[in-house]
């Protein structure tokens, strides 16, 4: 299979850390000839090494697309309409199988929205959408899933991207890792990471800067750390670990299960992500004494993606 994923880092690493675990879960689970991620950030994810040595990663404006048998545009339509208009363009030569990928959470929903996004189904010509999550984690309820009727679309739950992570003893007792995601928030989250530190005085914390961040200082035994792109498999060395609720940050803290103190962005995406990776989590709090208490999963391990259920390729 020669397979082809679209995304866009649009100043976050968010989507280009999606199309990296899709495709490390492509050469995990299928028969792979080729294998290209485009993305319209590739000179910076290249100062990253965000992607893999045996990724082909090119740009997403690249004249000619190869021939390809599957293409994953992810999260197009329901973001950049302007790119995905650029990538049929150059999809001309080749009418393959296209699957929509999306996490199924869009709170911000509007009747323009869902006439925009009807609109570019149909001219996709009837793609196969896939979510990012099982319905262990929704339950069939997900913002996708309850207005996919309105959409003419019958969404596929195909699992979390759970990333490989290797289970590591604590390299680094009384370390805490913090992780920031990119531009401003990195500020505020330094303040709780503070306010954590006050409470634990014996504690220090690797604080994961994102893209685009802008800071200067940081709190007493704090160390920041930046061009570290692919921290899942670094967690399970920490005491605990502080984080945003970003969909790629969720499932590498639920397969490392550290416990993990989630503080979602005030925004509806990363509060209803929060929600859901809440009840997977080994959540984690600091009491007023400076004490790490644990509270376990309430479910078990969720359900991991599946290639072959997305492409509905048979087994």
């Amino acid at each position: 299979m020669r397979l082809g994923i679209v995304c866009s880092a649009n100043h976050s690493f968010g989507h280009a850390a999606v199309a990296r675990a899709l495709a490390r879960a492509a050469r995990a689970q299928l028969s792979l000839d080729r294998l290209i991620v485009f993305s319209d950030q590739t000179e910076l994810l290249g100062r990253w090494n965000f992607f893999d040595d045996w990724m082909e990663v090119v740009p997403l404006n690249v004249a000619t697309y190869p021939v390809l048998d599957a293409v994953l545009l992810d999260t197009i339509p329901f973001r950049r309409a302007d790119a995905l208009y650029e990538v049929l363009r150059r999809l001309s030569q080749v009418k393959p199988l296209i699957v929509v990928g999306h996490t199924g959470w869009v709170p911000a929903i509007s009747p323009r929205h869902l006439n925009e996004w009807r609109e570019l189904l149909s001219f996709l010509g009837g793609p196969r959408v896939i979510v990012y999550h099982g319905k262990d984690v929704c339950d069939g309820t997900c913002h996708l899933a309850r207005f996919a009727s309105r959409l003419g679309a019958c969404p596929t739950h195909a699992g979390l991207l759970l990333p490989e992570v290797r289970r590591l003893d604590s390299a680094q007792p009384g370390v805490f890792a913090a992780l920031s995601g990119g531009g401003d928030q990195a500020r505020e989250l330094l303040e709780r990471v503070e306010s954590i530190l006050v409470r634990k005085p014996a504690s220090r914390c690797d604080f994961y800067l994102g893209p685009y961040t802008n800071v200067e200082s940081a709190p007493r035994r704090t160390r920041l750390i930046s061009g570290v792109g692919d921290i899942g498999r670094l967690l399970s060395a920490y005491d605990f670990s502080v984080t945003r609720a970003g969909y790629s940050s969720c499932c590498e803290h639920i397969a490392a299960q550290v416990p993990t103190i989630i503080d979602p962005l005030p925004n509806p995406e990363q509060r209803a992500n929060a929600l859901w990776a809440n009840r997977f989590l080994r959540v984690a709090s600091i009491d007023y004494k400076g004490i790490l208490e644990v509270r376990e999963p309430q479910r078990a391990r969720a359900t991991t993606f599946s290639w072959v259920q997305a492409l509905d390729i048979g087994p």
